[in-house]
């Protein structure tokens, strides 16, 4: 009988750390599942801010003295947005003749998804001006909700008259859009296949017809316009 379990005892021992092995790493991975699947409250959450947040994906200039050159964040309607891998989001940049720098910034915000007025940008970058196109521009992977704005850097003067033609009314605020860092919509996934077209086309032109038919600007793109845009990526 000693010598039975004396030689099964090694087999068994063997079993039992791969037993234990085993059940380690499911224990391991259910964790991990667990702690990356979104909870039911974060889903309603994320669906509430969806359905009621106050954004807007077209703007202009910030102050009254700032010329409001067309200005539009390429997002979905609702102008809520969880980019994809790679973390992209693009503007686009009406005609000007006096083009002027873009102030690009992200900022917390708070539970209704506007940002909190208290918070540092997170993220700030000044980018050179330029004439009418699309700019697309890498983040780092969002970990949590941020808020999206974009300005331009405007001197005190009045709008030229020849440039009226090219701007939305001055009363028009700059765009705003939520960034989410997960839970994408169908909406969301639309635009990350349009923005690895636009990447497919940096330093190069993207047809005008197809910004407008994919982004809904029917009434925003009109003949003034470059039939082809330059797409330009930072």
């Amino acid at each position: 009988m000693v010598r039975l379990v004396s030689r099964w005892s090694p087999r068994c021992l063997a079993f039992l750390r791969t037993s234990r092995l085993s059940c380690l790493a499911i224990t391991v991975l259910t964790l991990c599942v667990v702690g990356l699947a979104p909870t039911a409250a974060d889903a309603q959450l994320d669906i509430g801010i969806r359905n009621s947040f106050p954004g807007r994906r077209i703007g202009g200039g910030t102050r009254g003295e700032c010329w409001t050159r067309l200005f539009a964040h390429l997002v979905p309607a609702n102008s809520v947005y969880t980019p994809g891998s790679p973390p992209l989001i693009a503007v686009l940049e009406g005609p000007a003749k006096t083009p002027r720098p873009v102030i690009i910034e992200l900022r917390s915000v708070r539970a209704n998804g506007l940002p909190d007025p208290n918070a540092k940008p997170v993220f700030q970058r000044t980018l050179l001006p330029e004439k009418e196109g699309v700019r697309l521009i890498l983040l780092d992977k969002l970990t949590k909700p941020l808020s999206w704005t974009s300005s331009y850097s405007c001197p005190d003067s009045p709008v030229p008259s020849d440039e009226s033609l090219f701007f939305v009314s001055r009363s028009e605020p700059p765009p705003l859009t939520l960034l989410l860092p997960s839970n994408p919509s169908p909406d969301d996934r639309k635009v990350w296949e349009t923005l690895g077209l636009l990447y497919e086309a940096c330093g190069k032109t993207f047809p005008r017809q197809e910004v407008k038919r994919l982004f809904g600007f029917s009434d925003l793109l009109s003949d003034d316009w470059p039939e082809n845009l330059p797409v330009r990526c930072s």
